[in-house]
This record gives C-alpha cells, sequence and structure tokens, in this order.
C-alpha cells in the first residue's frame, strides 16, 4: 500500500501542471550501482550486470513513456539474484535534453544523472522491504524517493519495439568513473580551512592567498585524461610525468580483484622511461622511484618525509598510497606521521579516488551533491563521445562550489573551516585515549551521533536457524550474542566530516566509562 500523500502514477499523470514522467525499468540489484554511481548508464558502464532493458540497447539508455508491459517486467527479473523489478521515475524534461532520442513509446538517452529521479518504485511491499534491509557503504540515503506502486507493475503496459536508435560510440565509463572518484577524492581530502583552498586551486577556484600554490601541472585538465594532452600550462617537468605515469596505471589497476604495490610500481616504471624526459630528468624520475621500491619491498623503514630539493611531489604521493591504498585510511593517517605537506597529501587522494573510482567509494568521503555534479559533467560527455570531455568550471566562495553554466545548482563538498577544526579536536582527543578504550570510545561516538555501526551477532554452535521473511529464529541452548563495532578507519573518516554542533556531543561521548 501507498502512504497517504504519496504520488501515484494517476495522481502525476492526470494532474496537467506536471509534466509526463519517463520510466527507466530495471531490477533491484541494477538499482544499487545507479544509485552507487548516482548515474543511468548504459550496459557497457556495469561491472556487476543483471539482464534489464539495456542488453536491448547497447550505448543507449531507454525510457518508457508509459507502464512497462509484462514482457518487460520479465526480462528485468529473468536472471536469478536480479530481484525484484524496479522503475525509477524522472522528471519528463529529461527527454527534451541534447542528444535523446523520441521513438514510439520510449525516449533513448546516453545517460541520465540520479539527481533527476522523482522516485523510485516498488511493486510491493516485500521487495522494498528486501531493497531497505541491505545497506551498501556506497550508496547516499535516499529513503525520500522510495514508492510502493502496485500499478506501475500490473503488466498492462503496450508492447513496444525496443531497440538502439542508431550506432554511436561508447565513452569509456570506467574511466569517467575513475576521474569521478580522483576529483572526489580531493575533495573529501578538504577538511581544513587549508585543504579547502588547496582543493578549490586544483579545481579551478581563484585563491586569494599567497599561501597557496600547486604545481603548474596539477589542475582539472591533469585529471580529465579522456581525451590525452597536455595538461593545461604544463610542462614535461619530471614532477608531471610522473604524475601521469602513476595515474594511469592506477586507472587500469582494480584494488577489488587484486592488489600488489611492486606490480603497480613495475608499470610506473614502465611509462616512465617510455616519456620523453631528457637523460637528467629521467635520472631523478628513477632514484625516486627507486625509494618507493626500497620502501615497498621493506628494505628500508618509512620514515615522514623530510624537505629536500630532489624528492618529487608525485612520488611522495606514490608512496603514501601504495602503504595505504584505501582512501578512508589514507586520510586518517595524522600528518606527523607522515610529514607531507597540503599538495602531497591532495595527490595522494587524488591517486587513491583514481584506483576506487567514485561508484565505489564509501559515502561517509563523498559529498552527495559533489556526486552529482560530476554525474551532470558524466552525461555531458556521453552526449559528446569521442571528443574532449568539457571542463567543469567550478566557481569557488569559501566552503561553497558551484559548476558555471548552471550544470549543478549548488555543490557543498564539506562542511566548511569550523568543521575542520572540530575536526581536529576531535581526533586528537581520541588519539588521547589508550588502545584498550578506544573501540568502546568510537562506538559510543558514534551511537551518539547516530553514524552507523556494525553489528555481529554470533550464533552458539550446535544452534537451529530459520528464517521467514525479515523474521530469523535462533533455536539453541546458549544465548546469541550481539557485538556491536565500527571501524577506527571508518570513525576517522566520519570525524573528519563532524559538524560544528556535533563537536561537544563526540568529546562528551568519548569522556564518558562504563559504569
Amino acid at each position: 500500500m501507498r502512504d497517504e500523500g504519496q504520488l501515484g502514477l494517476l495522481e502525476m499523470t492526470d494532474d496537467p501542471s506536471r509534466d509526463r514522467p519517463l520510466f527507466f525499468l530495471t531490477n533491484r540489484m541494477n538499482l544499487n550501482t545507479i544509485l552507487g554511481s548516482r548515474l543511468i548508464a548504459p550496459r557497457e558502464a556495469y561491472q556487476k550486470y543483471y539482464a534489464d532493458l539495456l542488453d536491448l540497447t547497447p550505448r543507449w539508455v531507454p525510457l518508457l513513456t508509459t507502464p512497462p508491459a509484462k514482457a518487460q517486467l520479465d526480462i528485468v527479473t529473468a536472471e536469478r539474484g536480479s530481484g525484484s523489478a524496479v522503475v525509477v521515475e524522472l522528471s519528463g524534461d529529461v527527454g527534451n535534453r541534447e542528444g535523446s532520442l523520441p521513438a514510439d513509446g520510449v525516449v533513448y538517452l546516453h545517460a541520465a544523472k540520479i539527481a533527476d529521479a522523482r522516485a523510485i518504485h516498488f511493486p510491493d511491499e516485500r521487495s522494498l522491504r528486501e531493497h531497505r534491509a541491505r545497506v551498501y557503504g556506497n550508496v547516499h540515503p535516499h529513503d525520500d524517493l522510495l514508492r510502493v506502486t502496485p500499478e506501475l507493475f500490473s503488466g498492462d503496459g503496450v508492447e513496444l519495439a525496443i531497440a538502439s536508435p542508431r550506432e554511436t560510440p561508447s565513452p569509456d565509463w570506467r574511466r569517467i568513473d575513475r576521474i569521478r572518484g580522483a576529483a572526489s577524492a580531493a575533495v573529501g581530502y578538504a577538511t581544513t580551512s587549508g585543504r579547502l583552498a588547496l582543493a578549490a586551486s586544483l579545481l579551478g577556484g581563484t585563491v586569494d592567498d599567497p599561501g597557496i600554490e600547486l604545481p603548474p601541472w596539477l589542475n582539472w585538465a591533469a585529471l580529465d585524461d579522456l581525451v590525452h594532452g597536455e595538461s593545461e600550462g604544463g610542462t614535461a617537468s619530471p614532477d608531471a610525468v610522473t604524475f601521469s605515469a602513476v595515474y594511469d596505471v592506477l586507472a587500469e589497476s582494480d584494488i577489488a580483484d587484486s592488489w600488489s604495490p611492486g606490480t603497480v610500481l613495475s608499470a610506473v616504471v614502465e611509462r616512465v622511461e617510455a616519456a620523453s624526459l631528457t637523460d637528467d630528468d629521467l635520472g631523478l624520475v628513477m632514484r625516486n622511484l627507486q625509494r618507493v621500491r626500497q620502501l615497498v619491498d621493506a628494505e628500508v623503514e618509512f620514515e615522514p618525509f623530510r624537505s629536500t630539493t630532489s624528492a618529487l611531489l608525485s612520488a611522495k604521493a606514490l608512496i603514501l598510497v601504495l602503504l595505504r591504498p584505501n582512501l578512508a585510511d589514507l586520510l586518517a593517517w595524522p600528518d606527523s606521521e607522515t610529514g607531507a605537506d597540503g599538495a602531497t597529501q591532495l595527490v595522494a587522494a587524488i591517486f587513491a579516488g583514481r584506483l576506487r573510482g567514485s561508484g565505489r567509494e564509501d559515502v561517509a568521503l563523498r559529498s552527495l551533491s559533489f556526486d552529482d555534479a560530476t554525474a551532470s559533467w558524466a552525461v555531458q560527455v556521453a552526449a559528446h563521445p569521442g571528443v574532449a570531455a568539457p571542463r567543469i568550471d567550478f566557481v569557488w566562495d569559501g566552503p561553497q562550489v558551484s559548476i558555471a553554466g548552471g550544470a549543478a545548482p549548488e555543490v557543498e563538498p564539506t562542511y566548511g573551516t569550523e568543521s575542520g577544526e572540530g575536526a581536529v579536536v576531535v581526533a586528537a582527543a581520541y588519539s588521547e585515549l589508550g588502545s584498550r578504550s578506544k573501540a568502546a570510545a568510537r562506538l559510543r561516538v558514534a551511537r551518539k551521533l547516530g553514524w552507523p555501526v556494525t553489528t555481529v551477532v554470533k550464533v552458539p554452535a550446535g544452534s537451529e536457524v530459520t528464517s521467514d521473511g525479515d523474521v530469523v529464529r535462533v533455536v539453541g541452548v546458549d544465548a546469541v550474542k550481539l557485538v556491536d563495532s565500527i571501524s577506527e578507519s571508518q570513525f576517522l573518516a566520519l570525524a573528519a566530516r563532524i559538524r560544528p554542533d556535533q563537536v561537544d556531543d563526540a568529546l562528551s561521548a568519548m569522556r564518558q566509562r562504563r559504569r
């Protein structure tokens, strides 16, 4: 049943003040990918995929103008494990945008962003409950979009011929995700006023601070490598070449499949050797990479960086990401232990984001509005494949960043300067706790502030476990134990984004002792 006040299909189509909606039909498992990436993209964009209508339209996204027919519903639920059918309802004006091709009962798009969704419809309460039962760290909260609308799934829709309307080149969706991941990680790094200014400078903002300076080759053009070319204002400096080599190698690596720092480093060396460097510059880079090799092979111990003229920024950042490839772990690494300056930390974050991409990164390290901003960019890229990607024109104003030209209304990548200072206070208080006290303190703070925790159910040996829908029964002699926890890396990542009004509560919870 629908809650009173929710908009159902009949109300929306009968109301002349509303435009006619469009419907993207898929299944519950593919919906997780869509929500993680904030994009409805063609089949080519998926790594893990369950058959739906995208199989019928290579390189295109089909949007229905009416509720789906039974044959279409059967397609999206035929594959084992796909879950129930799901309909993403989009604003009708999506079909009027550049690159869309209307046909009989279908509008074909290159891609669409989930920010244009009006609602996400499920056929019944059970399927919605199944969706809500699973929480994924890479999916932003979206309860406001969820609806139960049985009439959309009656199967009474008109049978349609659905196929790609014409041949079109496909952009490199994996690389698009990796570019978005690199940019998102740069924003995720910006948790203090100084870091904000560095991220602003990278993303194209004008920063009125003579103390903030990045190398000329480190800019948005260096991150956008869909069409390879020389960075704006850049030259083939040793640092720029090293950055490009690392950036390229990480785009082709996938930590979810395998992770070998030595293999990554060898690939970086090959690319540097193939670059156009003078003998002196090549020697400088190789000496830096030899130091990286010694650390990776544990021939020498890692020590905080010292300021030297021969140490390349990109090589130091490579060391950090090879030692801590996970972005949360990297950002939680205290400055006092790394000795890294702001620019080195920023580049290391970019490398970590490049390695994982945007769609799979934990939302604790991502900004929803910034994700939607880069999703807007991705939709533009999809409409113009094979062409240099349009630059995102970021306009920076303190902690606010917006995109020129109306690609996205307003983006708030961080909570601002005060939040960054509060994060430092909380992190410092946490570091002063004894090792035996930290786990309990993390849990107290998480519960106080409503942060997510992991609950492990310990079932005694010999117990009989059965399930019926959302009810699990355990029959045994000994009691079941529930153990809640939050990992240190997740705690520190969330603490880095603590709001100013949460700091006192966090400190109070941290100081509490079990009675």
